[in-house]
């Protein structure tokens, strides 16, 4: 018996397991990249934000300045408080306005007429419009000291409203505001100190420790950055990681699942024959034909056998499916081939030499056998070619008919295979203008023994004798069934006592060699 592969190795439930595993990977893979994504844009996103309000601010501080300072005032008058104190309340960003000579506030919106001028501080540095700006200005408001950007030019300043920007960046995320001169380096204007990073055209940037974005003013020198820890992150978002591994988990197992079933599927039967078809899997074997009057090799059955990596296959496992699969006529033309090919190259096989090939009822029935007309290697083979047909379905419809007497004029002879276990009888085989018939074995095993069949046999014989038939018995397996048989009237003998399946190479030393003394 041919050794039979399981329907999937131990090597392939391990395969099953390395893709469940890569699939497991490769989703966390894809979602840390899809959540990295996700917090970058966030991150650029707040981050243009925050720039945004920053240069509303600018905006909004620049035009105030710019009434004041057109107003042309050298003094604070109560007048001038009422102006300025108009402007505070129109604003959105600005917290306090203040009048300034040489450096010293003399009055504000909050602080009213100083008793004493207060002098400022040196400011941090000169943006593009001329503003002297102070990053953290140390001031009293409503009898409180803060610390607040500050902005002067000409004898007015503006105090921006810090809370604004502070607002619209939360835990556990950080920010900083930074000047970028156009000398290069750059200074601290709010926020954080120290994460600004100067990316330029990347504006993101992912560790394994941080994610980072940072977004800078076409208008202005400022850039606004924001950065969170990938950890704090995570414990943010508890609910990711957690969702990560159920799904993954599920993932990995789906995947091998699939794995394996996509194994057990490709290694299945109509996958195997499939693949064979396509892969020079499937190859002819000989089985002699012995005139059971001269003992003599008088031809032979081709066979078709079918091996592949995994293992062999049985006849009535692949013959149906590739049936089931209408590829009887790809089949027939590979085997026809195969064997032809193989049989003209050996000297020692004679010219007489009958060769039968099995046909599928289907291709006659449909007219596919006419096609043998422009095969080259039977249009030019050197051997008499005989075809078999099976009794597994009726040939009733005059196509088939019509293939037939087609066959038979081109001088192939026509074989009834498996007679008495199909739909055939007499008066079909004679309709069909057959030549020979092949007596199933199940009709020969143990005739030595007697009984029913052992009078069926002859009967058949000697119908076949009125219609003119050839009569071939398969399956003899010993030298008193084939004595049993010739007495009986049959031509031909077939089976294991003469000879089991062979390579060409086998039956051609068979035929020089035997004596076939039987």
């Amino acid at each position: 018996m041919p050794q039979r592969s399981p329907a999937v190795q131990g090597s392939d439930l391990l395969l099953a397991l390395v893709a469940g595993a890569v699939g497991f990977i490769a989703f966390a893979l894809i979602a840390v990249k899809l959540l990295s994504s996700y917090v970058l844009d966030e991150e650029e996103q707040s981050a243009l934000r925050l720039l945004e309000t920053v240069e509303q601010a600018i905006v909004e501080g620049d035009a105030i300045l710019d009434r004041m300072n057109a107003l042309n005032r050298e003094e604070c008058t109560e007048e001038l408080l009422t102006l300025m104190r108009k402007e505070l309340f129109l604003a959105s960003h600005i917290n306090e306005i203040g009048f300034v000579t040489d450096d010293h506030l003399i009055c504000s919106t909050s602080l009213n007429q100083l008793d004493t001028p207060y002098r400022q501080q040196p400011w941090d540095f000169i943006d593009k419009a001329g503003n002297r700006l102070w990053t953290q200005a140390s001031l009293v408001l409503f009898d409180e000291q803060i610390s607040a950007p500050m902005a002067q030019r000409g004898n007015f300043n503006v105090v921006f409203d810090s809370n604004r920007v502070r607002n619209l960046i939360t835990p556990p995320f950080r920010w900083q505001l930074v000047f970028v001169p156009a000398a290069g380096g750059y200074q601290h204007t709010d926020g954080q100190d120290g994460l600004y990073r100067g990316l330029g055209e990347a504006r993101t940037a992912a560790t394994l420790s941080t994610h980072y974005a940072e977004a800078c003013s076409a208008r202005y020198a400022y850039c606004a950055v924001i950065e969170a820890d990938n950890l704090t992150l995570l414990a943010r978002n508890i609910a990711f990681p957690l969702l990560l591994v159920v799904a993954g988990t599920g993932l990995g197992f789906g995947v091998t699942g699939m794995t394996f079933l996509g194994l057990q599927r490709r290694f299945s039967l109509a996958n195997r024959v499939r693949r064979g078809l396509t892969s020079d899997h499937f190859y002819p074997v000989y089985q002699p034909v012995i005139d059971l009057h001269s003992q003599r090799i008088g031809g032979c059955e081709v066979l078709a056998r079918f091996r592949d990596s995994h293992g062999e296959l049985l006849p009535h496992e692949f013959v149906p499916e590739i049936y089931r699969q209408q590829r009887s006529w790809q089949f027939t033309v590979q085997m026809v081939g195969k064997a032809l090919r193989e049989l003209a190259s050996h000297i020692a096989i004679p010219d007489s030499f009958k060769v039968n090939i099995n046909l599928y009822p289907g291709d006659i029935s449909s007219g596919e056998v006419r096609k043998l007309s422009i095969m080259p290697w039977i249009t030019e083979t050197r051997l008499k070619l005989a075809f078999e047909i099976t009794e597994d379905q009726q040939l009733d419809s005059e196509t088939s008919k019509e293939s037939l007497d087609w066959l038979r004029q081109k001088g192939f002879e026509i074989a009834i295979d498996d007679f008495g276990t199909g739909y055939s009888n007499f008066s079909e085989v004679r309709d069909l203008n057959c030549t020979a018939l092949k007596i199933d074995k199940s009709f020969i095993t143990d005739i030595e023994h007697g009984g029913v069949r052992t009078t069926i046999v002859p009967l058949v014989i000697k119908i076949a004798r009125e219609l003119d038939l050839a009569v071939i018995v398969e399956g003899i397996e010993n030298a008193e069934q084939a004595a049993i048989v010739k007495a009986m009237g049959a031509d031909y003998g077939q089976g294991w006592h003469y000879g089991k399946p062979m390579t060409s190479a086998e039956l051609e030393q068979l035929l020089v060699t035997s004596t076939l003394t039987l």
